[in-house]
């Protein structure tokens, strides 16, 4: 059954794919406030080598990104699970394996990492095999 746009809740149709996507990264980057301004150097230089993230702004990627921090502030507390249902399938193990490299740049998961990792993972409902090769890879290459 096709469900027709009218049908879909209006804070899924508020997230585009672009805006999902770097949503679900600028909220990974800001959970541990910390780390947030080392993280969110990463997420703007992630943005900038992303061919999809580059194209789906005529006007650039502040104006994305500015974008963004509207919908994050709009959808509070459920912000992050807005953005993860509005992400495409297809973009989901894309995205996990973006915010566990943003996570792990240090070549490590903390604690609080970890939660933040296996939330996303079920958020997007990444099969856990899965999801644990992306770290793994991950992990391996910002070790050193």
């Amino acid at each position: 059954m096709d469900v027709a746009v009218s049908d879909t809740p209006s804070h899924q149709r508020d997230w585009s794919a672009a805006d999902a996507f770097l949503g679900v990264m600028t909220l990974v980057a800001v959970q541990d406030i910390r780390t947030a301004e080392t993280r969110m150097r990463a997420v703007h230089e992630f943005a900038g080598r992303s061919p999809f993230l580059r194209k789906c702004s005529d006007k650039g990627l502040p104006h994305l990104q500015s974008g963004v921090v509207k919908r994050i502030d709009a959808a509070g507390c459920h912000a992050l699970e807005q953005a993860c249902v509005a992400l495409p399938a297809e973009m989901r193990e894309s995205v996990y394996a973006a915010c566990i490299d943003i996570l792990g740049a240090s070549g490590l998961l903390s604690d609080q990492d970890r939660i933040l990792a296996n939330r996303l993972r079920v958020l997007l409902k990444m099969e856990p095999v899965l999801a644990q090769q992306i770290e793994t890879v991950l992990l391996l290459k910002n070790r050193f």
